[in-house]
């Protein structure tokens, strides 16, 4: 295209097509000889896009779909974005573009233009668009009871209010909790019962988000109260029906130098420890389990009796003295103690204490037949006794003493009678 300007310093050139770039050449002409070309290069205002429509909303990007200009050609698409980065992008086949990189829970205001090189059209300026809410991750149960659940989260991105916790229990039945922390817990639940969580992020004005979901079971519920029976060397423990559905039972029991572990079924409601060490203080735990859960533990303190000394002799005698020995029991002890009377005053009981396994009676009368018995002490536990009838030696005769071993062992009661020649 040639134009010819007379007598003038500049000329308008029509019918271009926006947005195309042109080289425009001048130069000035005398008697038909041109002068030599000066070139400059222009790119036209591209016409502005017809409509922008905001296609999809996500947390963090959204999707705009835009009508192209109704004629000339561009480059692509310019986004100015308030509050936010401005980015610059081609056009795809399906006029959609994807504005990513922002913030969840937010109100954007976008203004869009074609570009053509280094200009913009004009912009057409979008409804205020809203990011949608972001939701929390990682759910997962705190502190569980039979009674409780905690539950946790991480915390959700972006812009937001509160969260919405909602429980359903297998009854249908709503419970619904709206905090600010990333910690809810729901309380007057049902032992061993699975409950379904969902918990979300609200904002008004804007669209909740999605909800999370998570499945948490309440713990079965624990045993009441613990019943026993003990003797030196068992302990029989018993225990009521809980109130929840369960699987089974663990019992435990420990000491010092003991650990040992049952697992049982269900329908039990007793069991034994056998082969235990006499005196001994134990610790008895059972707990209830239901799938994965299990039960705080009720837990029983219990010692097994003591057992009671053996071999109990009369090792010396005076005329008022008697010696006494025995041999150590097994297990755990304190001391012993050791009491008498005479067999003809049975009301009349004298007592004495041992912390060996000797002890020496004094005062008593000549001539008399004492009964002595002996047995093991453990805190506030006693053992059986050991009996031996005993008949002091008299001033006058001298010449022998007549002794009775009596020894009570599980209600069985034996007697051997010896004279001892002087």
């Amino acid at each position: 295209m040639n134009l010819f300007v007379k007598d003038d310093n500049r000329s308008k050139i029509d019918n271009l097509i926006p947005g195309m770039t042109y080289d425009i050449g001048m130069a000035t002409v005398m008697n038909g000889n041109l002068s030599e070309l000066v070139t400059i290069q222009q790119t036209l205002k591209p016409k502005p896009v017809q409509i922008v429509i905001p296609y999809e909303s996500y947390s963090t990007s959204v999707i705009l779909f835009v009508q192209t200009p109704d004629g000339g050609v561009f480059d692509g698409i310019h986004v100015l974005i308030e509050g936010g980065p401005n980015l610059t992008m081609p056009l795809k086949h399906d006029n959609k573009i994807t504005v990513a990189n922002l913030t969840p829970g937010t109100e954007y205001n976008f203004s869009v233009s074609a570009i053509s090189g280094t200009k913009f059209s004009n912009a057409y300026h979008v409804p205020a668009v809203k990011t949608c809410l972001e939701a929390p991750s990682n759910i997962h149960e705190g502190k569980v009871t039979d009674s409780s659940i905690e539950i946790l989260w991480n915390r959700a991105g972006g812009n937001f209010q509160h969260y919405e916790i909602t429980c359903i229990n297998s009854a249908a039945a709503f419970m619904v909790q709206k905090v600010v922390q990333e910690a809810a817990t729901f309380w007057n639940l049902e032992p061993a019962t699975m409950y379904t969580f969902s918990v979300r992020t609200e904002k008004e004005g804007f669209k909740d988000s999605a909800p999370d979901i998570k499945e948490i079971q309440t713990a079965p519920s624990a045993v009441e109260f613990l019943n026993h029976s003990r003797n030196s060397s068992a302990i029989a423990v018993s225990w009521p029906s809980p109130r929840s559905l369960l699987d089974g039972f663990i019992i435990s029991i420990s000491s010092e130098s003991l650990m040992k572990e049952e697992m049982l079924p269900s329908t039990k409601r007793t069991f034994t420890f056998d082969s235990l060490s006499p005196g001994t203080d134990f610790s008895i735990s059972v707990i209830t389990t239901k799938g994965p859960k299990r039960s705080h533990p009720t837990v029983l303190t219990v010692s097994t009796y003591p057992d009671p000394p053996s071999d109990l002799l009369i090792f010396g005698q005076e005329e008022n003295t008697i010696y006494l020995s025995w041999k150590l029991p097994q297990g755990g002890f304190e001391k012993f103690q050791v009491s008498y009377h005479m067999t003809s005053k049975k009301e009349k009981l004298f007592k004495v204490v041992a912390y060996g396994n000797k002890v020496k009676v004094k005062n008593l009368t000549p001539g008399v037949d004492y009964m002595f018995h002996v047995k093991t002490v453990r805190g506030k536990d006693y053992s059986v006794s050991v009996m031996k009838k005993v008949t002091t030696r008299s001033p006058l005769s001298g010449d022998h003493t007549t002794t009775t071993n009596v020894v009570v062992r599980n209600n069985i009661t034996s007697i051997n009678e010896w004279i001892e020649m002087q």
